[in-house]
């Protein structure tokens, strides 16, 4: 473990293991990675940095974006197994071709699991429990997906399957999944949303742009879906991902905090790039 001296605002680093996933924070503040190295999950103290544990995981490897935690803390997927946070015993067996995969928040039985190229649906709703499913799908390949802390909204993204000329952002209501209206439908230029997030309680909905086109950060009103901000970073290509900080503030890369209301900039540093 490694103390950064140079930026006050540093608490701690860690750089003894090799991340394949990014990190998922526990209710309890723990960090959560993926280690490529050694095909398990490391625990670290969200405070401090320090190594709690290694979760081993019964696979070869571990698949990015494959940690998802329950409401309550007491569940983690860890690629395609469902696994109890205490004990590291897994619980569940997903299906094969399990992709992206998002808790049905505030249920702690119900995942909501993209398929890769899987044709019959786009995503489907797996119960825990019974290891049943129900599919959904749309006329386009989807890359990402999130459901709120609530319960209350499910945000897709997608691309045109074929011509690949769109690029795809929908809210709906997770409950019903009934779409509530799509958010965005604009020329893809080779970009492609792989990372969505919802504010703490669910106030907007965005993302941070992974993949290919003109650097930006979008997200929207959840109760006004028709309002929508942009935020633009002039040093491109490296500005590629946004977070929120309770219903307040948004990040972007690591670089730039704003407040929402009026875009003020509060916070910058060029020393840190991060999804």
């Amino acid at each position: 473990m490694l103390y950064a001296q140079e930026d006050p605002n540093v608490m701690w680093t860690y750089k003894d293991a090799s991340f394949s996933t990014y990190p998922a924070i526990h209710p309890n503040g723990n960090v959560l990675i993926g280690d490529r190295n050694k095909a398990d999950v490391i625990e670290l103290n969200g405070l401090t940095g320090e190594l709690i544990r290694r979760i081993s995981v019964p696979v070869s490897d571990i698949d990015p974006n494959q940690i998802a935690i329950s409401k309550d803390g007491t569940r983690l997927t860890i690629a395609k197994k469902v696994v109890d946070y205490a004990t590291g015993e897994v619980i569940a067996e997903l299906p094969e071709k399990t992709s992206k995969i998002k808790f049905l928040h505030p249920d702690n039985n119900q995942l909501v699991i993209r398929l890769y190229n899987q044709k019959e649906y786009s995503w489907i709703v797996w119960n825990i429990n019974e290891e049943t499913s129900k599919g959904y799908k749309i006329n386009t390949f989807v890359t990402s997906i999130d459901v709120s802390n609530d319960g209350r909204f499910l945000a897709v993204a997608s691309l045109d399957g074929e011509t690949q000329e769109h690029t795809h952002f929908y809210l709906y209501d997770a409950q019903t999944m009934k779409l509530i209206r799509e958010l965005e439908d604009v020329p893809a230029e080779g970009r492609t949303i792989e990372f969505i997030q919802f504010s703490e309680n669910a106030k907007y909905v965005g993302y941070g742009q992974l993949t290919g086109g003109k650097p930006k950060a979008t997200f929207f009103s959840c109760e006004s879906p028709y309002q929508k901000w942009e935020f633009h970073n002039s040093f491109g290509e490296n500005f590629h991902s946004l977070g929120f900080i309770n219903d307040e503030y948004v990040f972007m890369s690591g670089q730039s905090i704003r407040k929402i209301v009026n875009s003020d900039e509060i916070y910058f540093s060029n020393k840190y790039i991060s999804n």
